[in-house]
């Protein structure tokens, strides 16, 4: 029993650290790319790659036009992504990516997702695929 509860908290605190290391990895890339942080309050960040399918970043550009006034919603772009890149400079929480890093960043595998914030630091992260984009947009509203 005490070598279960030691592995427990031993896994926890491995986790932990994991996330924070995550969430150091991440403050430094909006920090650099930005100069932003992540907010303390809840937030969302939909990570959008070029090498995402197609067809599922035309769905988040679509959606982040829609939702352009959202304040707990951060878009941030791949100057790689063509489609309609021209229309989305002007929105203030739809950033765009002239570094390309965000295709490099190890949450999303070179995919989309969207990462869940609170407390300045990462809850979740999600991978956004063509089986759940439609549920997964819809999902960013209720969370």
């Amino acid at each position: 029993m005490k070598k279960l509860l030691t592995t427990i908290i031993l896994l926890s605190f491995i986790c932990c650290n994991m996330i924070d290391r995550d969430t150091q990895f991440f403050s430094t890339y909006l920090k650099s790319v930005f100069n932003a942080d992540v907010p303390k309050s809840q937030h969302k960040f939909i990570l959008v790659s070029a090498n995402g399918c197609h067809g599922c970043n035309a769905l988040i550009l679509l959606h982040a036009m829609l939702k352009k006034d959202n304040n707990s919603n951060t878009y941030i772009f791949s100057s790689d992504v063509e489609e309609g890149i021209a229309k989305i400079q002007d929105y203030k929480n739809i950033w765009l990516d002239s570094s390309d890093k965000v295709n490099r960043l190890k949450f999303h595998g070179g995919n989309s997702c969207v990462m869940y914030t609170s407390s300045a630091k990462i809850d979740s992260i999600i991978l956004i695929n063509v089986e759940i984009v439609d549920s997964m947009l819809n999902s960013i509203e209720e969370r």
